[in-house]
């Protein structure tokens, strides 16, 4: 009796065994099965990715490493769409570019060749005539030239290329004061009437010097060239938020509506700001024009 008690036991004992391992291997099955059939879907998605569909987005489901590549593919896909989108505008905003630019080119190239073939062909009536002729040409070709080094700044600025800097610390009052004086004379010379206030307390600055008295020089170039005569310049400095605001606000002359800008000199000179750590914010509204210079304070 004692034998067959152990017997049964030793039955049971296999019996149970056996189907602890049954249900063992039948949920690694349907797991396996279940992970496999993730790895299949993710496979599929990836590769629809692959094939260009960018707007299909990866199933994620779960806690386990198959989520977290599947986070990682849609991370990747959509870092991708974003760089696409930003190559088309930029190939929009460099065939607008070019567009308005063949224009500009052409126009004082028509003139230029005009006034040449009138002196090639000794097509003037008197002495002041020939100088007129040849003060025009020479007009002419220094529009041209203007227009190419705006061209040549701004395809080296957005080429990839960081501008080879010189920064150093400066007095903020003191830079700012003396480079905004020599604007000053320049537009006082061309008959504007400024109004400006300098700051006050003294700061700090942290830029190259050089390249932000070009920032300036595009932009009192540009109101010698749109700006009203009859309207003052308002120039303005201040300190708020622990950052120096240059300001600078023209009245848009009449005339300037038929004279149009490639805009070529502004985005130059925003992207320079943005070496230098710094934003050029331009505004428009109405007939007032203002752009704003914003560079961060340093300690001393």
């Amino acid at each position: 009796t004692l034998f067959r008690s152990y017997h049964s036991y030793d039955i049971v004992k296999i019996f149970m065994v056996a189907i602890s391992l049954t249900i063992f291997l039948s949920a690694l099955t349907i797991y396996i099965h279940k992970i496999t059939n993730r790895i299949i879907l993710l496979g599929k998605e990836a590769k629809e990715i692959s094939e260009g569909n960018l707007n299909k987005e990866v199933s994620i489901t779960g806690r386990d490493e198959i989520s977290m590549l599947a986070k990682d593919i849609n991370s990747m896909r959509s870092s991708l769409i974003e760089r696409i989108e930003d190559e088309q505008r930029a190939w929009k905003a460099n065939n607008e570019l070019l567009t308005s630019i063949s224009h500009d080119i052409r126009t004082p190239l028509t003139v230029l060749l005009g006034y040449i073939e009138l002196l090639d062909k000794s097509q003037y009536e008197s002495e002041k005539q020939l100088k007129e002729y040849i003060h025009i040409s020479k007009l002419q070709t220094t529009q041209l030239k203007e227009l190419a080094d705006e061209l040549f700044s701004y395809f080296y600025l957005y080429g990839n290329r960081p501008l080879d800097l010189n920064i150093q610390k400066y007095d903020a009052q003191l830079i700012t004061e003396q480079m905004l004086l020599e604007k000053i004379m320049m537009v006082e010379k061309e008959g504007f009437n400024v109004k400006c206030s300098f700051l006050k307390e003294k700061c700090f600055i942290k830029i190259d010097a050089t390249q932000l008295n070009r920032v300036f020089n595009n932009i009192f170039s540009n109101i010698c060239k749109y700006a009203d005569q009859n309207y003052p310049i308002d120039i303005s400095t201040a300190i708020d938020a622990n950052v120096l605001k240059i300001s600078v606000t023209n009245r848009i002359a009449d005339k300037s509506s038929g004279i149009k800008s490639t805009k070529i000199g502004i985005k130059s000179c925003q992207k320079i700001m943005e070496q230098l750590n710094g934003k050029l914010i331009v505004s428009q509204s109405d007939k007032l024009y203002s752009i704003s210079i914003i560079l961060k304070l340093t300690v001393l």
